[in-house]
């Protein structure tokens, strides 16, 4: 077990009332946020610090309500470094150098 920061861009597509999503990592939640904004195509940076084992890991973003938006996952990072997150399956790889921190 370590800590590691995995960083990336969420991207929101809504019209209307303002999307409200869920993550979880390996079937935790970690957090619900609702964003407040003006324009329908956003930007998010989300920044969390895990205390995680190295190997395969999952992280969902869960719309609470589908019908308000859709979210994509980019620029996907941990410590700083670009990694593969596969939006199909919702897999990311930790090794144990990047529990090294």
């Amino acid at each position: 077990m370590g800590t590691v920061y995995v960083t990336f861009t969420l991207l929101c597509d809504w019209q209307g009332v303002p999307p409200v999503y869920r993550l979880y990592v390996d079937d935790e939640l970690l957090t619900e946020r609702t964003y407040r904004f003006k324009n329908t195509e956003l930007t998010l940076e989300e920044c969390m610090p895990l205390n995680i084992s190295a190997g395969a890991h999952y992280m969902r973003i869960v719309s609470v309500y589908p019908e308000r938006g859709t979210f994509t996952v980019v620029n996907f990072k941990v410590n700083g470094k670009a990694r593969d997150y596969r939006e199909h399956d919702r897999r990311f790889v930790l090794n144990l150098d990047d529990l090294k921190v």
